[in-house]
């Protein structure tokens, strides 16, 4: 299996949903953004999906709830 490097964009919604948007660094490749219900969510799926640690996610939560938006290396199987 192929590993796909990128960045991670999470933003905060007024409404309290978050905006995911995966930019691999292979160019001519096209992001499409998810939305995630609640930050609940987004930590189940920083550690099922993402593979961060419990300690990473819940680092990226509080950045995220604190700034409002966060950015983080992330790698994916193809």
């Amino acid at each position: 299996m192929s590993m796909i490097e990128g960045r991670l964009h999470l933003s905060l919604l007024p409404d309290k949903r978050v905006r995911l948007v995966f930019s691999p660094r292979t160019k001519g490749t096209n992001s499409r953004p998810l939305e995630i219900t609640n930050t609940g969510f987004l930590l189940s799926d920083l550690e099922s999906f993402w593979g961060f640690t419990p300690s990473k996610a819940n680092a990226a939560v509080a950045q995220l709830e604190r700034d409002g938006q966060v950015e983080l290396s992330a790698t994916v199987d193809e």
